[in-house]
């Protein structure tokens, strides 16, 4: 799916408990350069499973891609709008960060959990959603 309101219409009419979303900042971003997540809004109450905050690169949109990905803490993803359509769409469950870039992968895992929680936190708590 490439829009938030198609994966919700397909959550929609499966219409099963263990079918639903986990919605990924990047992932959104990556449709077009979006920075509005209004739409998360609406999807079917209490669908939302899981979350990935990440933030990326600014590269031009043929560059784009899973590399790109970074902690949350800076970036051309508006972190800030997609936590608050999050608590604005009643989510309080689980976060995580996806670390799919190479640089990352050269680094201790000790380093990039401890660097991954510690912008996490501070970007959640620097909006106001914990």
């Amino acid at each position: 799916m490439r829009s938030i309101a198609q994966a919700d219409a397909i959550v929609r009419a499966v219409d099963r408990d263990n079918v639903g979303f986990v919605m990924d900042a990047y992932n959104i971003h990556l449709n077009g350069g979006l920075n509005d997540f209004s739409a998360l809004t609406a999807v079917a109450p209490g669908k939302i499973f899981a979350a990935h905050i990440n933030n990326a690169d600014p590269v031009p949109e043929e560059e784009m891609g899973q590399d790109k990905r970074r902690f949350a803490d800076r970036g051309v993803v508006d972190v800030e709008a997609f936590l608050h359509a999050l608590r604005d769409a009643g989510y309080d469950g689980m976060v995580s960060v996806e670390t799919f870039r190479p640089e990352y992968w050269a680094m201790a895992p000790e380093r990039v959990v401890a660097e991954a929680y510690r912008t996490t936190r501070e970007v959640m708590e620097k909006y106001g959603v914990i």
